[in-house]
């Protein structure tokens, strides 16, 4: 990257690692900046998708009532949520 910042190609492959290590705020951000490089760029747009769709599973994740208290307390995911929809 520090030797060729403006190939979009790069700043899409980066895009996409950092989508893979789980840094999805940052890995946002570089594939925004592939897509606004080249627009008609297919990869860089359905990664960028992907990455959308990850932080919105995890915000929905996150809000979901009695997900948060399940994990301090080490109660499953799966568990709050048949609690939450038996209510």
């Amino acid at each position: 990257m520090e030797l060729e910042p403006d190939n979009q190609r790069f700043v899409n492959d980066l895009g996409w690692t950092l989508y893979l290590s789980g840094s999805l705020q940052e890995a946002r951000a570089m594939l925004e900046r592939a897509v606004a490089m080249d627009p008609t760029d297919e990869l860089a747009r359905e990664n960028l998708r992907f990455c959308d769709a990850k932080l919105a599973r995890r915000l929905r994740k996150s809000t979901r009532p009695g997900v948060a208290s399940a994990q301090r307390k080490g109660t499953s995911v799966a568990r709050a949520s048949a609690r939450t929809d038996a209510r």
